[in-house]
């Protein structure tokens, strides 16, 4: 039987499915930054899409904005970026990741 874990890599390749539920997990943490920029905001708040690479070594995933709905809305993107670069991810076999990743806010 071989084992999942060797060294605390995974010794499958992580699947877009398994990184897509993990970053579902987390929305929590993106919910919390949409409230907090509800307190400061008049307008409606921007929608966003962003490109994650995850590498195969652990480490955090690179969160780069490709898309936002309201320009100037810095502390929203970012706050959303680092709640999205705090998304834990294991090392694994295989190749890196590349997922596209939309966030609404509330309506």
């Amino acid at each position: 039987m071989q084992r999942l874990y060797v060294d605390g890599v995974r010794q499958q390749a992580l699947t877009e499915q398994e990184a897509e539920r993990r970053l579902r997990d987390a929305a929590p943490s993106y919910e919390a930054c949409y409230r907090r920029e509800m307190m400061n905001q008049t307008e409606r708040l921007s929608s966003y899409v962003f490109r994650l690479w995850i590498p195969t070594d652990g480490s955090g995933a690179d969160v780069k904005m490709e898309k936002a709905t309201v320009k100037g809305q810095v502390t929203l993107r970012e706050c959303l970026q680092e709640a999205l670069s705090r998304v834990n991810f294991p090392a694994h076999v295989g190749d890196p990741i590349t997922l596209r990743v939309p966030l609404k806010g509330p309506a």
